[in-house]
């Protein structure tokens, strides 16, 4: 068997670098000119490259874009909150207005009923010969003018709580009236 010849090591000095032969004069100017060229580097990770990547993790700019993201989404998210909010408080505040429409309707016809009830007593009251009648042309004028305002009022796509009074109000002097003269009619019978 022939002996394997090792050789020596080769002493760093003679391995040639052409940056270690250029000292730290030339060096660090030259390795502050490759950073400087990535000052136009994304902050986007999908969109830097590597020395870019590695320098925005270095000065920070990835964890304030995060913390800047972040912030944007807490934003958008108690946006969306309070617009959710919203949205329940005008679905309830809807649901109140809705029973509140339908209960206005169900006096409405109520009152309507009870104009027709009126309108048959009036018809009925004519008929007799005792009546006077001039009191019952006015009777019947009142209740036409009733009957005109609810016309409108069950036309009109927003009825009043007020109005609705005012109706029923109007209603209760005539049938108030109408009871004097049906009352009178029995005694003069």
């Amino acid at each position: 068997m022939s002996k394997m010849r090792s050789l020596p090591p080769l002493p760093l000095s003679r391995i040639s670098s052409p940056i270690r032969g250029w000292g730290l004069g030339v060096t660090l100017p030259l390795l502050a000119l490759w950073l400087s060229s990535c000052a136009d580097c994304s902050q986007d990770p999908s969109q830097a490259g590597f020395f870019c990547g590695v320098r925005n993790i270095a000065s920070g700019t990835y964890e304030r874009r995060q913390g800047e993201l972040s912030r944007e989404a807490a934003q958008a998210e108690g946006a969306a909150a309070v617009q959710q909010e919203r949205l329940r408080s005008l679905q309830s505040q809807e649901a109140r207005l809705a029973a509140e429409q339908s209960k206005l309707k169900a006096r409405l016809a109520s009152l309507d009923a009870s104009l027709n009830r009126e309108q048959q007593q009036l018809a009925a009251l004519s008929q007799q010969r005792n009546i006077d009648q001039q009191a019952l042309s006015d009777l019947e004028t009142q209740l036409k003018s009733l009957q005109a305002k609810r016309e409108v009022l069950s036309q009109s796509p927003s009825v009043t709580r007020k109005q609705i009074a005012d109706l029923e109000a109007s209603n209760q002097r005539l049938q108030e009236k109408l009871e004097k003269v049906y009352t009178i009619k029995k005694v003069v019978e």
